[in-house]
């Protein structure tokens, strides 16, 4: 064997060591990316958790309000928060004071202050509510924000059906991570639980509600890094569970792409995150 073919072989040994030493490595960073970002999806999933529940409340409390709604039998949810309106008809200022901090019906705890705007009876499509938060906590994360629903669907049931669109809300969670959602954009369709109302049932009309969540948007993730989501497969809530049963959200942000699978429709805490092709569950609080 010449010396001239053991060198050309020495090289392209060398190479494929290279090779595969750098194959080896970023594979080892993209596991490495998708370890550490795990805390970032999780800041993530608890931001859209507190996005839910401060959608849900706002639409629960005005479905009790004879002075929002036709025909409603005056029935209050409780004392936990304390909910005005006030003005000679419409546009009517509204007010929902969670003050210092207090357990809402389903066990958030929750303070602070959401005020703005009703356009009109909500229960029929087309009324727009317009709300600010103000120094708004919702189990320990701190959530600040402009929201806009929109009542759609038929007439007598409108507001079970929203189209919900959100600018600037920021989310501080109790681990100190912040995300914000520049702008996000959907939909809350009521899927269950139309048949009895807080028209004739009261507070308890609501136990059987189900909804489907479905939304897109942008923002800026816990590592500060920006990025859009959407749904893939909307997500299911019902009244009777504090987390999302199920759904998937996709979020597109460098280096790589992120799922969050919210489950198979147990209630419960678990969270399937999957980036870089590294799937763990995480625990919501």
């Amino acid at each position: 064997m010449s010396k001239h073919l053991l060198s050309n072989q020495n090289i392209a040994i060398a190479l494929l060591i290279a090779t595969s030493f750098t194959v080896f490595s970023c594979k080892k960073e993209k596991i490495t990316d998708a370890v550490d970002n795990l805390q970032a999806l999780k800041a993530q999933a608890q931001a859209e958790q507190s996005l839910a529940v401060v959608v849900e409340m706002i639409q629960e409390e005005i479905s009790q309000l004879p002075a929002l709604n036709s025909g409603l039998n005056g029935a209050a949810i409780g004392q936990c928060p304390a909910v005005t309106i006030s003005g000679n008809g419409f546009p009517a200022t509204l007010k929902i004071d969670f003050g210092g901090g207090c357990t809402s019906p389903k066990g958030y705890q929750v303070s602070g202050l959401i005020e703005g705007t009703v356009s009109g009876k909500t229960d029929s499509t087309g009324a727009i509510i317009q709300v600010e938060l103000s120094g708004v906590t919702v189990n320990g994360n701190s959530v600040s924000g402009k929201i806009t629903l929109k009542t759609t669907g038929e007439n007598g049931a409108a507001q079970q059906n929203l189209a919900v669109s959100i600018t600037n809300f920021v989310v501080k969670t109790a681990d100190n991570a912040t995300v914000q959602l520049s702008l996000l954009e959907g939909t809350r369709i009521q899927t269950a639980g139309q048949a009895t109302t807080p028209k004739t049932g009261g507070p308890a009309a609501l136990n059987d509600d189900a909804f489907e969540i479905a939304f897109s948007g942008t923002g800026t993730d816990a590592e500060g890094k920006s990025f859009t989501l959407e749904t893939t497969t909307p997500l299911q809530r019902t009244y009777n569970c504090r987390y999302i049963l199920s759904g998937v959200v996709k979020y597109s942000v460098l280096p790589l792409s992120k799922t969050a699978d919210y489950g198979d429709g147990s209630c419960d805490n678990k969270l399937e995150v999957t980036v870089g092709g590294v799937t763990k569950t995480v625990l919501l609080p």
